[in-house]
């Protein structure tokens, strides 16, 4: 483990960088105090496999029926003031409502 400097670790970064991905834990100090550790990150979880929901998941019948009134009102209405948006959160339907436009929206 080796202990540099915030002035001497800024121009070697990618140094510092390859050394952590070689496996060394590198030490940044302020005025001699240790303020941060750069090192290798753990694997937090395996690696994703694909497909092992297959079969599990699909569209229910309904899914090419046409939207009901309310909601293509909501696409179709001219500018508007304020805006809600019906979303799924926290295992509950919540209704979002804002003065401005959502980003894209204008």
């Amino acid at each position: 483990m080796s202990t540099y400097n915030v002035h001497e670790a800024k121009p070697q970064l990618s140094k510092l960088l390859d050394a952590a991905l070689r496996g060394e834990t590198v030490t940044i100090a302020n005025a001699g105090k240790p303020v941060a550790s750069l090192g290798p990150l753990k694997p937090t979880s395996a690696p994703r496999v694909r497909g092992v929901l297959k079969g599990q998941i699909g569209l229910g019948p309904e899914f090419d029926e046409p939207l009901p009134a309310d909601v293509l009102e909501q696409f179709e209405a001219p500018e508007r003031t304020s805006y809600s948006i019906r979303t799924f959160f926290c295992g509950a339907w919540t209704m979002i409502q804002s003065s401005r436009a959502p980003p894209g929206c204008r």
